[in-house]
C-alpha cells in the first residue's frame, strides 16, 4: 500500500520553539519519532514553514491560546494553514479559517484563488479527528501575516435578538396607538372615511 504523506499537521509553541531557516526541527516534532528517511524527504519540503511563516504561527499562537493552528500539505489547495477556534466544546460550533500568506498583499478575506480549491480535504480530515463538523463552513482569508492575524483573531458579531420583554413592550405600544384614546380631530377624520359619499358631496 502505497503511503501519502498526512494532508495537515498540528502546530503548536512548544514545536515552533527555536529553528531556523526553513524549521524542519517544527516539523518533525509534530510528526513524531520513527518515520522512515524516504517518507521524511517526501513530507519535509511541502509541509516545512519559511521563517515568515513560522514567526506568523508564533504570534496567532501567543495571542490566541483558543486558536488551534495546522500546517497543510503545500501544493493540496488547501492554503498555508487551517485554524480551529477551539472556544466552544461542541465541534459543530467551531470557526474554521483557512490562511493564504501573501506578502505585500493587503489581508482581506477570500482572494486565496486555486490554493484554496480543495478546502473540503483538509476540512474532512479535521472532522474526522473530531475537531470540526464535517459541513463545517470555512472562511477563507489571505494577505500579508500581520493583517491576517488580525482578521483570524476577529470573532463574527453575533446578531442581537430582542428580548421577550423588549417584544412584550413593543406589542404593548402597538396595541395602546391603536386602541388608546384619540383626540375629536381623528375621530371625526376617521368616521368621515367610513361615510358613504352621495352625489351631493
Amino acid at each position: 500500500m502505497s503511503w501519502a504523506p498526512p494532508l495537515l499537521v498540528r502546530l503548536t509553541l512548544p514545536a515552533l520553539a527555536g529553528g531556523g531557516g526553513r524549521a524542519l526541527g517544527p516539523l518533525r516534532r509534530a510528526l513524531g519519532p520513527g518515520l522512515p528517511r524516504e517518507r521524511w524527504a517526501l513530507v519535509a519540503g511541502r509541509l516545512a514553514c519559511s521563517r515568515p511563516e513560522r514567526a506568523f504561527a508564533r504570534a496567532l499562537l501567543l495571542r490566541h491560546p483558543h486558536l488551534w493552528l495546522y500546517r497543510t500539505l503545500q501544493g493540496a489547495g488547501c492554503g498555508d494553514f487551517l485554524v480551529v477556534d477551539m472556544a466552544s466544546p461542541d465541534p459543530a460550533r467551531r470557526r474554521l479559517v483557512l490562511v493564504e500568506l501573501k506578502q505585500g498583499r493587503p489581508a482581506r478575506w477570500g482572494g486565496a484563488g486555486l490554493q484554496a480549491q480543495h478546502v473540503d480535504r483538509a476540512v474532512a480530515a479535521l472532522a474526522a479527528a473530531g475537531r470540526v463538523a464535517l459541513d463545517a463552513p470555512c472562511r477563507v482569508v489571505s494577505g500579508e501575516p500581520a493583517g491576517v492575524l488580525r482578521l483570524v483573531a476577529r470573532r463574527p458579531r453575533r446578531r442581537r435578538h430582542p428580548r421577550p420583554r423588549d417584544v412584550r413592550r413593543e406589542q404593548d405600544h402597538d396595541e395602546q396607538r391603536l386602541d388608546g384614546p384619540r383626540s375629536p380631530l381623528e375621530v371625526e377624520r376617521s368616521l368621515l372615511a367610513l361615510w358613504p359619499r352621495t352625489r351631493d358631496g
